[in-house]
């Protein structure tokens, strides 16, 4: 009898245990992964060396980035907005995190431009390649492209009808010259601080606004007026109106940063910087496009790690 005890006590106990293992056993099991965020998705634009770029984290929204709207020689450039690859002219090769977008455009001159850009989760990783095929070396190259706020409500300086990248958008930006209060949200970095557009005392009348990196001799191009302030990390950055995003465009190297409050397109610009190019020789500068959450701060950790992991 007592043998039965001891054996229905044992019964009893593992049928309390082994539901309770179960649950443990339930709990501890490894959870799937989350899943993969998704690339950027990239448009060209046929006859055009623009990309409309749309992601999940900015829905009804649309980037315009002109890759390039031209290369220059110090203060003188091959002919501005002359990029304008033919729709078949833009190549798409592999899928996924392996694709890439990329066209070749040569100036009268000689001078041909690569350009790739690959798609990231948070924006794009961009490649410049400049070959000189002149029998003059090129003393101070710099490719020019263009972010455009236009199409992305979250970053205009207008409001959601004047920000629409459609007829009702260019109706309600008619008439409409100042779109200077990007300077307040657009960023460069001075020893390792940030500073806005708007601490400059020409952004008070200034719709043609630039700085030159430390270093760098003048430039004299366009309609560009320049500060005497000098940035030293080869970043420009816009945070978004709701101060939760920001929107970048960063190069190994940079001359010149530049911003254009005087029309709808409210851009900016960062021109990267290959140096000299003897004649038959060619020279790479590789850049990125960021869409951080976060603040400033967040970014620029980013972009000093990456910046960091490369070297």
């Amino acid at each position: 009898m007592r043998s039965l005890a001891v054996l229905v006590t044992c019964v009893a106990l593992f049928g309390c245990i082994a539901p309770l293992a179960r649950a443990q056993g339930a709990d501890a099991a490894p959870k799937p992964p989350a899943a993969a965020p998704k690339l950027f998705r990239i448009e060209p634009k046929p006859d055009s060396a623009m990309l409309f770029l749309t992601t999940d984290r900015l829905p009804d929204e649309r980037l315009r980035f002109v890759t390039c709207e031209a290369v220059l020689d110090g203060n003188v450039d091959f002919g501005v907005n002359q990029v304008k690859p033919k729709a078949d002219a833009w190549l798409r090769e592999g899928t996924g995190a392996n694709e890439v977008w990329s066209y070749t455009w040569t100036f009268e001159p000689g001078v041909e431009l690569r350009f790739s850009a690959r798609p990231l989760a948070d924006g794009l990783e961009l490649r410049y390649q400049v070959e000189n095929r002149t029998k003059k070396p090129l003393e101070r190259v710099l490719v020019h492209p263009c972010l455009q706020s236009v199409g992305a409500k979250s970053f205009h300086p207008g409001n959601d009808e004047q920000a629409a990248d459609d007829a009702g958008g260019r109706a309600a930006r008619t008439g409409v010259r100042d779109y200077s209060e990007l300077y307040a949200r657009l960023f460069l970095w001075e020893r390792k601080q940030p500073f806005a557009f708007a601490e400059s005392e020409l952004a008070k009348h200034e719709p043609h606004l630039g700085f030159l990196a430390r270093g760098e001799r003048e430039i004299s191009w366009g309609w560009w007026q320049n500060d005497a302030r000098r940035f030293d990390e080869p970043w420009i950055a816009l945070v978004s109106k709701d101060k939760r995003r920001v929107l970048a465009l960063t190069f190994d190297r940079a001359a010149w940063a530049s911003s254009n409050t005087g029309d709808g397109r409210a851009c900016f610009h960062l021109f990267g910087a290959l140096g000299k190019i003897a004649p038959g020789a060619k020279a790479e500068v590789k850049g990125r496009l960021w869409l951080v959450d976060g603040d400033l701060e967040t970014f620029a950790k980013r972009a000093r790690a990456e910046s960091t992991a490369k070297r």
